[in-house]
């Protein structure tokens, strides 16, 4: 149900635009002409016939904009999703336009103008997209522009929806009632909000209450009747949300797909993937290359320290876990004495009696762990992330521990969150799992730099034995 608020803000968002596209037509021109960046001798086209276009401005941008629907005011979606959308929408207004000015007033502009003119409008959408967004959330938040929300269901997951209208009044949602499957409900009074009546009863309240929005929390108890309830609703000018407790089966990076036209919630999936992994990437390279350089002079020390102390190689290699299961050879200052692993490997202990004297200080100052910027720049692991783990211990505790092989997805790191928190070699596995969990779930290329920092800051914590 439209009202004729959202109308006004809807045209007034036009209207700017307009204006705002107009502005970045005359600018492009001045960029692009200006004397200082024209060669000796050039002539710089009519003013008249660049300004002459901006009569198709309105009719060509009412096109797209609505056939893109670039009103703005919607109350959910993700930045990103309206940056590309923005860029596509500057990219074919610029098309239309040129292909416009060609046909009815048989223009020609510069190739070099239009690409300015591009980057202006795109730029110049976003940043007002975002100052009327931001513009819409604060009327909301004071009430004004608000739509009637109702919620059909009465169970935990209905209520998790009415937390979130609570928790976000700049989406501007407010809350008339909710539906029950239980007739027995109606009347009562559920989180201070009413039980309107049960569900056959829909349409007539969505009429009543002048409903704008219906959010169906979809539980096992609603599953029987939600054919007949979308129905009813199929016959109402209302916005319907269908909200899916599914997500309480994701492990790992779930999230909702498209499959060829059909919706799938990918329950476990690395979050690696895409442009976040390149960028990922690219940080590991840059800092491995820039610490092994920096450090060079450091491990030869350490090396000949270890040389001259003990018998034996001053390198250890072992076989870790990696990402998806792949094993590779890590490299380590050795810090125990020679054969410290003859009779199998042995779980961290506290005050190793394997450690050499040389040895306790490498770890301590995670001298020892250095060799593993090799490590990053060959692609097995990343500078931060789960640390890597022995295959003996990866098949002990995948058995006892649920959900353990997921840390798996993602590569392992020189250090993490679990190591920044306190959770070294020794400590207690399922522990460090809930870390790990926590940085895999919520990565971003701001926490790595947040936990590099803090492993810099607090000495270096020792990752592992």
């Amino acid at each position: 149900m439209l009202g004729k608020k959202v109308q006004f803000w809807r045209s007034l968002l036009f209207l700017l635009d307009c204006a705002l596209l107009s502005w970045c037509w005359i600018l492009a021109y001045q960029l692009r002409f200006a004397d200082a960046f024209l060669p000796e001798g050039y002539t710089v086209p009519s003013r008249h016939d660049y300004l002459t276009a901006l009569w198709l401005v309105p009719p060509v941008w009412l096109t797209i904009f609505s056939t893109l629907r670039l009103a703005g005011t919607r109350r959910r979606g993700t930045r990103r999703a309206e940056v590309v959308e923005l860029l596509r929408a500057a990219g074919l207004f610029t098309l239309v336009l040129v292909s416009g000015s060609w046909m009815v007033f048989k223009l020609s502009f510069s190739r070099l103008f239009l690409a300015l003119f591009w980057w202006l409008a795109a730029s110049g959408l976003l940043g007002l997209r975002i100052a009327f967004r931001e513009l819409i959330r604060q009327l909301r938040r004071a009430g004004f522009t608000a739509r009637n929300a109702l919620i059909v269901g009465t169970d935990g997951l209905a209520r998790q929806v009415r937390t979130r209208l609570e928790l976000h009044p700049e989406l501007g949602l407010r809350l008339v009632g909710f539906l029950t499957p239980h007739a027995q409900e109606v009347g009562c009074e559920l989180d201070e909000a009413p039980v309107l009546g049960d569900l056959e009863a829909v349409a007539a309240i969505v009429r009543q209450r002048e409903v704008d929005e219906v959010f169906v929390a979809q539980s096992a108890e609603l599953e029987p009747e939600l054919e007949a309830l979308l129905t009813r609703l199929g016959d109402e000018l209302v916005d319907v949300n269908l909200v899916s407790d599914l997500c309480k089966h994701a492990m790992l990076g779930g999230r909702v797909e498209n499959f060829e036209g059909m919706p799938v919630l990918a329950v476990s999936s690395s979050p690696m993937i895409g442009w976040g992994y390149v960028v990922k990437r690219c940080f590991d390279v840059a800092l491995a290359a820039l610490g092994l350089a920096l450090t060079a002079p450091v491990l030869l020390a350490a090396a000949l320290a270890v040389r001259l102390t003990s018998r034996g190689p001053a390198l250890y290699a072992q076989e870790r876990f990696g990402l998806d299961g792949r094993c590779f050879t890590i490299h380590k200052l050795r810090t125990m004495v020679v054969d410290a692993e003859k009779d199998g490997p042995v779980w961290g202990i506290p005050n190793d009696p394997r450690v050499t004297t040389v040895g306790r200080f490498l770890r301590r100052t995670s001298i020892d762990e250095l060799p593993q910027l090799w490590n990053v720049l060959k692609g097995d692991m990343s500078l931060v992330g789960p640390r890597p783990a022995q295959p003996y211990f990866v098949e002990r505790f995948k058995e006892r521990i649920p959900r353990y092989m997921q840390r798996h997805r993602v590569k392992p790191g020189l250090t993490g969150w679990a190591q920044i928190h306190g959770q070294r070699g020794d400590g207690p596995a399922d522990e460090r799992l809930k870390y790990d969990l926590f940085y895999i779930r919520n990565w971003s290329l701001g926490l790595d730099v947040k936990i590099l920092w803090a492993t810099v800051c607090g000495g270096f914590l020792n990752p592992d034995a």
